[in-house]
């Protein structure tokens, strides 16, 4: 019966183990992302035709590619929104946490990539300029990165000094 009790909780140690590694997977996927947002220069689109986030300069042939991938700049705009709210939701959960060191620097990780990004978002919206729903999309996302900032600002802060949330 004592084997049958340590083989349980070994299975149970390996389960969480391996649900502690898909959410580090999925934590760096969410930073990669978002690190490739921040990279967007002035002039520059969005692919997300295959999934993946890609920066690429307007052309004849990005059109084309669009046209062909029946992709859209609002299915673009969609992926940015999304991938800002799988984000805060990240940040929320590990919010409601007990401190950890590791939370702490994974905190720190999202709020320089965050404000980063609200950079980059920043230089799409430029493109968009003349289109006011897209704009507006846009500067809602930079508006939702400002909040997260100053929220996880202030939640670092007190990870230094070691006061509660």
């Amino acid at each position: 019966m004592e084997n049958k009790s340590a083989l349980s909780t070994q299975i149970a140690s390996m389960s969480e183990s391996l649900t502690n590694a898909n959410q580090t997977n999925s934590h760096s996927e969410l930073l990669k992302q978002l690190r490739i947002i921040s990279q967007i220069k002035e002039g520059q689109k969005i692919n997300t035709s295959s999934r993946n986030l890609e920066i690429e300069f307007d052309s004849y042939l990005l059109s084309f590619k669009r046209w062909w991938n029946k992709e859209t700049r609002n299915k673009n705009i969609i992926f940015v929104k999304e991938l800002l709210h799988d984000t805060f939701s990240i940040v929320d959960s590990i919010l409601k946490q007990p401190k950890k060191d590791q939370n702490h620097l994974f905190l720190l990780r999202v709020l320089k990539t965050l404000q980063e990004a609200k950079g980059g978002i920043e230089r799409l919206s430029y493109v968009y300029q003349h289109d006011p729903s897209l704009k507006a999309d846009l500067d809602m996302c930079q508006e939702d990165i400002s909040i997260y900032v100053c929220l996880l600002f202030n939640t670092c802060n007190s990870f230094n000094t070691g006061n509660e949330r």
